[in-house]
């Protein structure tokens, strides 16, 4: 009885192609989730942080090479991510905040502010309007904030470590993959 012939279901040019397809749309939804992992990883105060961060679109660097982004252009998202002022880790400082016409940024002549923890020495200064319940000052050296990791801890795509996520990258990738072929 003759053998029979393997046959092939699909060309060499349909496969690269179902990777092409199979693999952006794999590393989109991995960038889904690490986006979605860093918006309830980010300190919450006003809900700026984590409505900012957004994904690139998935795009291919080279062939069968592809490249997604996921992150913040807040101006202080560095320093919730590694911490500022005394908590820096490149090392402790205070900063320096000035009023507005100090800087140039604006016509304001005082910083003012509500200190809800202020120790009493600082409620019985000159600093303290007891009508407002505000401290006013023409500037402040501000301790700075401790690290809030949130962007590193997301590249895990919401998994306990680094090499669960390749699992998990990869089985998104391949379950896309097969798909397209189908």
């Amino acid at each position: 009885m003759p053998k029979p012939k393997a046959t092939r279901k699909h060309t060499t040019q349909e496969l690269v192609q179902a990777v092409r397809i199979g693999s952006m749309i794999g590393l989109g939804a991995a960038a889904d989730i690490g986006s979605q992992t860093a918006r309830a990883l980010a300190p919450v105060d006003t809900t700026r942080l984590s409505k900012s961060i957004h994904r690139t679109e998935v795009a291919e660097t080279s062939d069968l090479n592809y490249e997604v982004q996921w992150g913040t252009n807040v101006e202080y998202a560095a320093a919730q991510e590694f911490g500022s002022g005394i908590h820096d880790p490149k090392g402790p400082h205070l900063i320096l905040i000035e009023a507005g016409i100090f800087t140039g940024k604006s016509n304001k002549r005082a910083l003012s502010f509500g200190w809800p923890n202020a120790p009493e020495s600082m409620k019985k200064s000159g600093a303290f309007n007891p009508n407002t319940g505000k401290f006013t000052f023409a500037h402040i050296h501000h301790p700075g904030v401790p690290a809030h990791p949130y962007l590193r801890p997301s590249l895990n795509l919401g998994t306990p470590s680094r090499d669960a996520a390749r699992t998990k990258l990869a089985d998104l990738a391949i379950s896309a993959i097969a798909a397209q072929l189908r």
